[in-house]
């Protein structure tokens, strides 16, 4: 269905889903799942994948990594992990793709 808006500002982006909402976007909240995980367990999605989670109540913060694959050609940063098909080598240097002083300045980071 492509981008829905839903991360806009609206009340999914704070962790309440709102079923009224989901439906305006056409979307039918009764197929919804949750997946319940463990230590070290590891969920995949797409930017069209509506996803979210309930607030964190331990006493400990979550952990989460935000990466990004696009097609290499139509980027120009980055590096190829496939061309043609065959599995392409990395360079000798990993491209920094975001984070432009990750070098300089590599965390971690408090808050």
């Amino acid at each position: 269905m492509g981008y829905l808006g839903l991360s806009d500002d609206g009340p999914i982006m704070v962790g309440q889903t709102q079923d009224e909402e989901l439906r305006r976007a056409g979307l039918d909240p009764e197929p919804m799942i949750t997946c319940e995980m463990e230590p070290g367990d590891l969920l995949l999605w797409t930017l069209y994948t509506v996803h979210g989670s309930a607030p964190n109540v331990s006493h400990y913060d979550r952990r989460f990594m935000i990466n990004s694959y696009v097609r290499a050609g139509d980027s120009d940063r980055g590096e190829w992990a496939f061309r043609g098909g065959v599995s392409t080598p990395l360079g000798a240097e990993p491209e920094i793709c975001k984070y432009e002083q990750l070098r300089e300045r590599p965390g971690p980071f408090l808050h």
